[in-house]
């Protein structure tokens, strides 16, 4: 879904175009995201077919159903923001589908048991903090953990703040002030992003 969103515009020569306008590179990357995350949105709401088609011949557990729904939402905002970051950094489709697949890979491989086993314990910690399948697997039993919430959140965030330091990065000069404030700004969000969900434990 993701792919093409800013590698197309890029190829075609539409992206220089439209950043051209009077229109922010900042809006329009929330402009794409929210384009993608409706368009998932409404795929998601086609699926309740299934949960009140069960209240014919059973008790649906409704709170279950919800957190379930919200965490699928917040799953495909971290991963929707991987892809579109993905997108932001090549001009080619499949190049920007198969680093976005692999980061994804990543972010749901460091969770499985077949690569932590016989790993240091700090290092399963960290991956328990980190990884995806851990906090999505908490919403799916029904729990709405604030926890949860802020490490999907700050998924989103991180690879978006990433998409736009892309989009500026050949705007701006290497040498100037502004490109090193962005690059600054870039990293010290991501390292914000990184112990907050390492300390996420202290959080209620």
């Amino acid at each position: 879904v993701t792919m093409g969103s800013i590698a197309e515009e890029r190829s075609t020569g539409t992206l220089e175009m439209t950043l051209a306008q009077p229109l922010r590179e900042a809006e329009f990357l929330l402009g794409k995201y929210a384009g993608v995350m409706g368009l998932i949105g409404v795929a998601l709401l086609a699926t309740l077919a299934a949960p009140l088609g069960l209240t014919l011949g059973t008790d649906v557990r409704w709170g279950v159903v919800f957190a379930q729904y919200a965490g699928s939402f917040l799953l495909a905002g971290g991963l929707v923001a991987i892809g579109l970051w993905a997108s932001s950094m090549t001009e080619n489709q499949i190049t920007a589908f198969i680093v976005g697949v692999a980061v994804i890979f990543f972010f749901i491989g460091i969770n499985m048991n077949v690569v932590r086993v016989g790993l240091p314990p700090l290092f399963t910690v960290v991956t328990d903090r980190l990884g995806v399948l851990t906090h999505f697997r908490n919403i799916t039993r029904g729990v709405l953990d604030l926890r949860d919430v802020v490490y999907f959140v700050t998924l989103s965030a991180g690879f978006l703040s990433l998409a736009y330091w892309s989009l500026l990065r050949e705007k701006l000069s290497r040498e100037g002030s502004s490109y090193r404030a962005l690059r600054l700004g870039t990293a010290g969000l991501l390292g914000i992003f990184v112990v907050v969900n390492l300390l996420g434990r202290h959080i209620r």
